[in-house]
């Protein structure tokens, strides 16, 4: 990028990545879940259970048990409390110089590895 985006082009940018979100088929039941997820949480603080929930989702087209709804609902659970990931490259630790190598003898009985 050439130069920073700020005000209308970054509000633009905002509400075209908003419409696009809420355009696009959702293609798996993980997805649909991510997007019901506080509808969902907000049903089984009023005392639903997954079996009840996903009875009624089915009629919808989402076509998951109940097990399956809970499996589902506990991985997003999960994700929600792990701080984002940030992944470095890290260098490979040097072997220490006391280590010996192991030199396989098709002879040799390995009492001296012990």
């Amino acid at each position: 990028m050439d130069k920073p985006l700020a005000g209308e082009a970054l509000r633009r940018l905002q509400e075209h990545l908003r419409q696009k979100r809420l355009s696009e088929p959702l293609l798996s039941a993980t997805a649909v879940c991510r997007r019901l997820f506080q509808e969902i949480e907000d049903a089984r603080k009023d005392g639903f259970t997954y079996v009840c929930i996903a009875d009624w989702l089915r009629p919808q087209g989402l076509d998951v048990s109940g097990n399956r709804l809970a499996k589902i609902i506990g991985q997003i659970r999960a994700r929600k409390k792990q701080p984002l990931r940030v992944v470095e490259r890290v260098a490979p630790r040097p072997v220490a110089a006391s280590a010996t190598q192991f030199r396989h003898s098709a002879t040799g009985d390995g009492k001296d590895l012990i």
